[in-house]
């Protein structure tokens, strides 16, 4: 979006077989994070171009539409086939994953206040603690992988011949957050596992009582969201590791990772 500096609003238009299809990945609460109260009418806007770049789709064959459309510009195009709208969806989630990834390097910041930035920070406290017992797992930590073609690399908290880990955390404020967060995870895995055969797992942390009071509410959501995702890894063979610290974490990644 112009001026914003936000060059992660991706807008993914799918040529299926059952008709084109379009879908919008934003990171949550972005917009309301840029404009506040104006936070609806900047997503209103998105999705009115996007409707727009879809009719201009389906008119002329997913041909490319004026870059100045609506104040949105576009970058580099990167197609991929896959067998269905739901497999597209998620190879766009990993590409957006990957460029998430190359503009937080770029930066060289974790992003302190987002749900990715706190999962970034209890990797690197459970590789402290693992370098501390298996200093021979340490080089599998924050390795890359490509898991869609022409796309950019993404990092993995774990990532080893056999095994593919990765972190996320649940605060008490921003649990919706950290459900959005842990499923994009989980859709990294599923893309590497796809394609290299690893076995994949997803640690959770989940907020310390002691630090967060979570009233009755919280709890539900928190159960809710756990729960889908426990469904999900089910269906995907991935395992979904709730923990409630650093050590749980750090014991559960060098069980997983055997001896690699």
């Amino acid at each position: 979006m112009l001026g914003s500096g936000e060059r992660l609003s991706v807008a993914v238009i799918v040529d299926a077989v059952d008709g084109i299809q379009s879908f919008t990945l934003l990171r949550p609460g972005l917009l309301q994070n840029l404009y506040g109260d104006q936070g609806e009418a900047a997503h209103a806007l998105i999705k009115s171009a996007t409707r727009t770049a879809l009719a201009l789709a389906t008119s002329s064959g997913l041909a490319v539409a004026d870059p100045g459309l609506e104040g949105f510009f576009l970058d580099e195009i990167k197609t991929t086939r896959a067998e269905s709208a739901k497999v597209a969806a998620r190879q766009a989630a990993a590409l957006y994953s990957s460029l998430a990834g190359q503009v937080e390097q770029s930066s060289g910041t974790d992003e302190p206040g987002s749900s990715d930035g706190a999962s970034t920070r209890f990797g690197k406290e459970v590789e402290r603690l693992v370098a501390q017992r298996r200093i021979e797992l340490t080089r599998y930590f924050w390795q890359s992988a490509i898991p869609v073609s022409g796309g950019h690399p993404i990092r993995f908290t774990f990532l080893s011949e056999h095994a593919a880990i990765q972190t996320s955390v649940f605060r008490g404020g921003q649990i919706s957050q950290g459900s959005a967060a842990s499923r994009l995870r989980m859709w990294e895995l599923m893309t590497v596992m796809e394609q290299s055969g690893r076995r994949g797992a997803l640690i959770v942390r989940k907020p310390d009582p002691e630090k967060e009071a979570l009233g009755a509410k919280a709890m539900q959501n928190l159960d809710r969201w756990l729960n889908q995702l426990f469904e999900e890894g089910d269906r995907h063979q991935i395992r979904v590791i709730p923990v409630a610290s650093t050590e749980a974490a750090a014991t559960t990644l060098e069980a997983f990772a055997g001896t690699d």
